[in-house]
């Protein structure tokens, strides 16, 4: 069963400024590709490691991940980037959560 996942500090820009976002992805090209469009380029990706990650039910987000990286404790929850990833790479414990949720 995983319990750890690969974050990444992605350095974004548009025409008008620059920004960072960490982000939990299977690869490099997989965490710049959840932002970019045509506005916004991923300009850097850097690899944060791997980082211990906690699942969990919450009565109103459904099933959530939490982590701590980069010195930034993060939720992530549905609609957030990286959560489609998390599900899958964390598929047992998403689906246990999911089954106990729906009881």
């Amino acid at each position: 069963m995983a319990k750890k996942a690969m974050f990444f500090l992605v350095t974004l820009r548009d025409g008008h400024s620059q920004w960072e976002r960490t982000v939990p992805a299977q690869s490099r090209d997989h965490a710049a590709s959840l932002f970019q469009n045509e506005h916004v380029k991923a300009v850097k990706v850097d690899f944060l490691g791997w980082q211990p990650v906690e699942t969990y039910p919450d009565p109103y987000e459904g099933v959530v991940f939490a982590a701590s990286c980069n010195s930034q404790d993060m939720i992530i929850k549905q609609n957030d980037d990286g959560y489609s990833f998390l599900t899958t790479h964390f598929h047992r414990q998403y689906q246990k959560i999911s089954c106990e949720i729906d009881e």
